[in-house]
């Protein structure tokens, strides 16, 4: 997928095997990835393939982990090591990737964020989750409770 493609919010993809990704897979993809720049020139030909840059740097994941404790997800109680960043502002639509728009969530959260409905936001400091008129017509917003810090 180009650059371009993502910028015009794609509708999905045409995966190397053959298969196809729908929108909300790619987008759900482009919160943890890693980019690899390749310039092509005038016959398709890769003239110049630069470096992976990570969009999620480990200091990042690590600031996230102590924040949120794990998935940040109402009711959810997967550690940090199970969880994935998810950019609040889509990374592809310009978002930052630092901790006041990222949060961790589990695969299955992070994909329901991508597909469901829900808001996520970061207000004061923290993410908050605001589900679906179908779910609460009220929307209001959620937050998952804090466990306690370990001893360690």
């Amino acid at each position: 997928m180009t650059e371009h493609d993502l910028q015009q919010k794609a509708r999905g993809a045409q995966l190397e095997f053959g298969g196809k990704a729908p929108a909300s897979y790619l987008r759900a993809m482009l919160c943890d990835c890693g980019i690899t720049p390749v310039v092509l020139g005038g016959k398709s030909l890769p003239i110049d393939v630069g470096y992976e840059s990570r969009t999620a740097p480990t200091g990042l994941r690590k600031a996230l982990s102590v924040r949120d404790r794990g998935c940040a997800h109402p009711g959810c109680t997967r550690p940090p090591h199970w969880c994935q960043i998810h950019h609040v502002i889509e990374w592809s639509a310009g978002g930052p990737t630092d901790l006041d728009n990222c949060m961790l969530l589990c695969k299955q959260h992070h994909r329901m964020i991508h597909t469901s409905g829900w808001t996520v936001t970061i207000r004061d400091g923290w993410p908050e989750f605001i589900p679906p008129k179908w779910l609460d017509p009220t929307q209001t917003a959620r937050r998952r409770p804090l466990p306690p810090r370990s001893g360690r």
